[in-house]
């Protein structure tokens, strides 16, 4: 529910990133040669030599190189162009079986990828789950070793499962919680158009389903029942019901009530007015009880559910 903060396209700091990630596949992109003179092929002539082998295959002219820094919208395209493939006589399980083994993730690149993540936690701001922001995803400490440890999963949104070629695409992984990964989102996506996928993953950069969204209290008077509800309107309502966010956070609501009690003991008169008896200003009173720029700074979860019931 909240977007990957990737630095900016184009800066330095964007740059870097890339590379570092480029820096996990430097010796296997190309072709090698042994002193014997025996040639180990490349990641990239493998991908190449699984197109000239099924000649059916005319629309998947990228890379390995541009699959795995393509951002996500240019990868949904590819995602888009490739499922057709799998449909067309030449596709075999053996074709399937030799492309997962040319993009290989699990057993051979899982480890290194998981530590560029973990080396990148404080820049790209992985602190709660990127796709209900529910739960903490953080990196810790090993006391006794010293050795770094992640503590959250990193998903493929446009799964590999279906579409091996972008198994190993950093802007295809979504560091999550479990819950969110294993539970709920396997290997499924929302059920929209494939072109309206790029403003549902938080690997985007047209990723703004954090502000398209609201979370509310509401009351059912007959009954005298609370519930949380969002108000979504389409793609965003497929991304909410697709982790059924709605009945997640209802459970929850015990601290939207909370909150909405704080609001009524606390109106702007009577925080001007403690404000005033403690020679402080109302925006430091304010944040004391609502602890607004405390949640938003200290990275905590639940932030925009806290928001918008404030603001409610």
């Amino acid at each position: 529910m909240k977007p990957i903060e990737y630095p900016s396209q184009g800066t330095k700091e964007f740059v870097d990133l890339v590379n570092d990630y480029l820096s996990i596949f430097a010796t296997d992109l190309t072709d090698k040669v042994s002193k014997s003179g025996r040639r180990r092929l490349g990641l990239e002539s493998k991908w190449e030599n699984w197109k000239r082998k099924h000649g059916c295959v005319r629309t998947l002219n990228k890379s390995v190189a541009d699959l795995l820094i393509m951002d996500f919208d240019d990868l949904v395209s590819f995602y888009e162009n490739f499922l057709p493939v799998c449909s067309k006589r030449c596709f075999t399980l053996k074709s399937l079986y030799d492309l997962q083994e040319i993009f290989k993730y699990t057993g051979k690149y899982d480890t290194k990828i998981s530590d560029f993540f973990k080396r990148h936690a404080d820049e790209l701001k992985i602190y709660t789950c990127h796709y209900c922001d529910m739960a903490y995803i953080n990196v810790y400490i090993e006391k006794n070793k010293g050795t770094s440890k992640s503590q959250f999963d990193i998903d493929h949104f446009l799964p590999k499962s279906k579409c091996p070629p972008v198994a190993l695409s950093l802007f295809n992984f979504v560091p999550s919680c479990p819950v969110c990964n294993e539970r709920i989102k396997r290997e499924e996506l929302p059920k929209v158009k494939l072109k309206e996928l790029k403003f549902l993953s938080p690997s985007s950069f047209d990723f703004d389903l954090d502000k398209r969204i609201k979370v509310k209290l509401g009351h059912q008077k007959r009954t005298h029942e609370d519930f949380i509800y969002f108000v979504a309107k389409y793609p965003y309502s497929k991304y909410v019901d697709f982790f059924h966010l709605q009945e997640r956070y209802d459970y929850h609501k015990v601290e939207a009530l909370r909150l909405e009690k704080l609001k009524k003991n606390y109106s702007k008169a009577q925080i001007a007015l403690i404000a005033k008896c403690l020679h402080r200003s109302s925006k430091s009173v304010r944040e004391d009880i609502f602890n607004k720029k405390s949640l938003q700074e200290n990275h905590r979860c639940f932030f925009k559910f806290t928001l918008d019931i404030l603001n409610q």
